[in-house]
Formats: C-alpha cells, sequence, structure tokens
C-alpha cells in the first residue's frame, strides 16, 4: 500500500530555516529552533502564523523538553536557557553565549526539572544542576569529539553518541552520572532512542539504524 503524505505547516516567507525541532503537548504544538536564533511554537492544525517565544544568540541546535513542561533552549553559541512553560515568554539564562567552540550547545536532555544534560564540541558533557539561582556543572569524561546525540531514559539511563562512532551509556548516581559501557558504530552518531529498559537504538550518518541490547554488553 502506497504512503500517503500530508503537509502540516508551511513556514511564512521569509522565515530562518529550522535547524531543530521537538513535539509536545500530545502532538498537537511543534516547537522549532532557528538559524537566526528564534524559536517558534506552532499550533498543528492551525492556519495562525508560529508565535516566537525565545530569541537565542545563535542557531539553535538543542531543544529539550523538562518534566514539569519547561523548555531548555541551546545554541551553537554557548548559551542556555530555560522557558518556564510553553505559553510563558519568561525566560531565565542559564549560560551566557560564549562563542567558544568548546561551548556550543549540540543536544540536550533533561532528566528532571532541575538537571540538564548538554553536548558540545572535543568531547564535552556536562550535568548542570540547580542550586537556588545557580546552575553549577560537572563534566562526564569519556569522549574526545563532538558528541551529536544524547537520549535518556526514565529508568535511570544516559546515552551519548559522538562523531567519531562511539557510543556511552551511563546510569544516574545521585546527582551525576556513572559510566556503564561503551558501544561503537562504523559511522558518527546522529541519533539516539532507548526502545525499552533493554534496548537502545541509534542512528548512523549514512542511515543505518542499530539496535543494542545495551545492558547485555560488557560493563565498562
Amino acid at each position: 500500500m502506497p504512503s500517503t503524505v500530508s503537509r502540516i505547516l508551511k513556514f511564512p516567507e521569509g522565515m530562518s530555516p529550522a535547524a531543530s525541532g521537538l513535539l509536545v503537548e500530545g502532538g498537537r504544538t511543534l516547537i522549532t529552533g532557528h538559524k537566526n536564533g528564534y524559536v517558534a511554537r506552532w499550533s498543528l492544525g492551525s492556519s495562525k502564523e508560529p508565535t516566537i517565544i525565545l530569541r537565542a544568540a545563535a542557531t539553535v541546535y538543542a531543544l529539550a523538553l523538562s518534566p514539569d513542561g519547561g523548555l531548555f533552549v541551546g545554541s551553537q553559541a554557548g548559551d542556555l536557557h530555560l522557558l518556564q512553560a510553553l505559553d510563558d515568554p519568561k525566560d531565565s539564562q542559564i549560560l551566557p553565549a560564549t562563542n567558544s567552540k568548546q561551548d556550543r550547545v549540540w543536544r540536550a536532555v533533561s532528566p528532571d526539572h532541575d538537571t540538564i544534560v548538554v553536548s558540545s564540541n572535543y568531547g564535552v558533557l556536562k550535568v548542570l544542576k540547580r542550586a537556588s539561582d545557580a546552575w553549577p556543572w560537572t563534566p562526564l569524561v569519556g569522549h574526545n569529539d563532538a558528541i551529536f546525540a544524547l537520549d535518556y531514559s526514565t529508568s535511570g539511563w544516559l546515552a551519548s553518541g559522538d562523531y567519531r562512532g562511539n557510543i556511552l551509556t551511563w546510569f544516574k548516581d545521585g546527582d551525576s552520572f556513572i559510566l556503564r559501557q561503551r558501544l561503537r558504530l562504523d559511522a558518527y552518531v546522529s541519533g539516539l532512542s532507548f526502545l525499552g529498559p533493554d534496548l537502545l537504538g541509534a542512528l548512523g550518518f549514512g542511515g543505518q539504524i542499530t539496535i543494542f541490547n545495551f545492558q547485555a554488553q560488557s560493563n565498562e
């Protein structure tokens, strides 16, 4: 049976190209991050133009939903923001823009409303934990190259994948994570997704999809 394709939205003329996207609210709302730093909220099924809810310092590659309904936004310039609610434009900046290569925010995941994990170049992987009005961070050491894939499982597992095809799995321990396993693809890792308590799906740059029974692999 042939597949059916339908257009669900159309960008307004002149709108900056999207670099990231996230479906929220049961698929009724789409959040997009753009090359000019805009973050837009779309109501799917509506003819209304999108609402701009944030302007970051550079291209927005990282969008992460907080478990309490907030939205974390990270850009190529290194700035990281938290919107407390999708319908509230109030922005709390967590990290400022530095325009440093090692601070670029490529991906982000939020294990809980007080924690955000962000990845960057040169193997930089940070866990930021809210402490009053500050967000001190600790490094997760294990990668040496740019990390373009992250995912988190509610069972406490974190997975990170880098440009050289290395995939690391971590397990939550208090306010940080312990490295548990090293896995490998033959191409750089562009996507990761936990598929259940024991399965991790990985997407390689060439379109290759690999599924790991990761808890059965040898421990670090």
